[in-house]
């Protein structure tokens, strides 16, 4: 691959990551948002898959937008992360590709390393779990997850399918992207961005993960119902 395929890719990867998939997604959320204010339970199941399918296309984007990021990894690099995501799946390509971005920061510094620790266990806690949900969604497993075989059922993917959570799926988006940041900017500027940005962005995770265990479908209904109320009052005059 040369320098001129490369950015072509960057390009059109980075068209598809934003203008392709930033307005679809707004769509979605506002038709979620209001399945769920309605209690129209099937509206929301349907497009809660709908949203997991979309969440995954977009992965797979961001994913390729990031290692072709013009002028950073060399060619065998980039043949290694992708050989690692279809091999082992998505989450041990980000790994692979976190590893190249941290070896590109100069000198062997323990708070780089920790930061490197940090990002690797943020994809083993949320990005490797729900990789293997959304492989089963994308093949036809909605009701049913089978193990790999296709021998047996797998009942722990099984009630995660039967617990789908558009709130929870949203929220995995955004600590997505937030890494996607912090890699690009290893990637781009290892002795000088890196440092500049990553608490701003670490920070920004931190919060995003702290959220996990407190927002769901509940939360999700409560602010969407004061919001409303707040809108009526303000329509209403009072």
């Amino acid at each position: 691959m040369n320098t001129i395929t490369r950015d072509t890719i960057f390009s059109l990867e980075t068209e598809n990551v934003s203008k392709g998939f930033y307005g679809h997604r707004k769509q979605l959320l506002r038709v979620l948002n209001n399945a769920l204010l309605k209690g129209e339970q099937p509206v929301l199941i349907t497009l809660t898959f709908s949203y997991v399918l979309l969440f995954a296309a977009w992965s797979e984007a961001q994913f390729m937008q990031v290692i072709h990021t013009p002028d950073t990894l060399s060619d065998s690099q980039v043949n290694s992360i992708k050989d690692a995501k279809n091999r082992l799946g998505m989450g041990e390509g980000w790994k692979a590709l976190i590893k190249c971005a941290f070896a590109k920061v100069p000198g062997d510094d323990v708070q780089v390393r920790e930061k490197e620790a940090r990002l690797i266990k943020v994809i083993e806690e949320c990005i490797i779990p729900n990789s293997l949900l959304r492989n089963k969604i994308a093949h036809g497993q909605w009701s049913v997850a089978l193990n790999r075989e296709h021998t047996a059922q797998n009942a722990d993917l099984t009630n995660q399918l039967n617990e789908l959570d558009y709130v929870k799926i949203d929220l995995l988006f955004q600590i997505q992207q937030v890494i996607g940041f912090i890699v690009r900017d290893l990637l781009q500027s290892p002795d000088s961005g890196h440092f500049r940005f990553f608490w701003q962005h670490d920070t920004k995770l931190q919060e995003l993960l702290s959220k996990r265990s407190s927002w769901n479908i509940d939360s999700k209904l409560a602010t969407l119902r004061n919001r409303k109320k707040n809108v009526s009052c303000v329509k209403n005059g009072t």
